[in-house]
């Protein structure tokens, strides 16, 4: 094997094992198949040699994130914590607002939901789960990161992703992604108008590491009827009042003890 050839093999392997994370943890051959793009044999050897190191298990005919995923998840966490950090922020939103909160962690051009809190609100959206992974653009969450990026970047990044936008999210172009950038600048937060699932509506801000640089997003996903312009101006607040917290427990996480 040349060493192109593996770093070929290495690439399409750990694409096996995002589509499993991507999915809740668990999903079937035929699902890695359709999502990433390889043939039937490719798929299934690079599933079963993840198998064989602990990164994934065969459970009843699906692939399950296996215990060396989880080993590595704790060490991990050592330095990318932020799920404690983020957690209050997230179930305070639900309290408050009624509706599902989220907070979303910047990866690369993508943006991942880490975690999610329903409201008490009988009407929920079918939107983020935790580990949903989408472009960056797509949903409240992945606008409001975009936002504080500068335009060049904004560029690089949508020019990325015109494969991956182009075959899993039509209703998306970089004209109608920049649109929504402008006018998250001009609000102050962003809005999704429920483009990625119908029916489910979004408001989101962004949240900055202790040096400046964007780390993810706080959002909130409601029904359109819950989204009307004077609740977008109420939970905007809400969401401020949270990103100053978390922004402010973030600093004091690497202040020194």
């Amino acid at each position: 094997m040349t060493p192109s050839q593996g770093t070929q093999a290495l690439s399409r392997a750990f694409k096996v094992l995002k589509i499993v994370a991507q999915n809740g943890g668990e999903a079937t051959l035929n699902h890695l198949i359709t999502k990433s793009g390889l043939n039937r044999t490719t798929t299934y050897r690079l599933a079963m040699g993840l198998a064989a190191e602990g990164m994934l298990r065969s459970v009843s005919g699906s692939f399950v994130l296996g215990p060396e995923c989880y080993m590595l998840g704790i060490i991990a966490n050592q330095y990318y914590g932020i799920n404690g950090l983020a957690a209050d922020a997230v179930s305070r939103l639900a309290l408050k607002s009624g509706d599902s909160a989220f907070f979303s962690l910047r990866s690369d051009r993508y943006s991942v939901c880490l975690l999610r809190e329903d409201g008490d609100h009988p009407l929920k959206t079918m939107s983020l789960q935790p580990g949903t992974r989408h472009p960056l653009g797509i949903g409240a969450g992945g606008i409001a990161i975009l936002a504080v990026l500068p335009d060049k970047e904004i560029d690089e990044i949508l020019y990325a992703n015109t494969e991956i936008m182009r075959i899993s999210y039509p209703n998306f172009t970089a004209g109608s992604i920049k649109i929504a950038v402008s006018d998250a600048r001009a609000k102050g937060y962003s809005f999704n108008k429920g483009k990625l699932t119908p029916g489910s509506w979004g408001i989101g801000v962004d949240i900055k590491d202790p040096r400046g640089n964007v780390l993810g997003a706080l959002s909130i996903s409601a029904v359109l009827m819950r989204l009307q312009e004077e609740r977008q101006k109420e939970l905007s607040a809400l969401l401020h009042k949270e990103k100053l917290l978390l922004e402010e427990k973030l600093r004091q996480a690497e202040s020194p003890r």
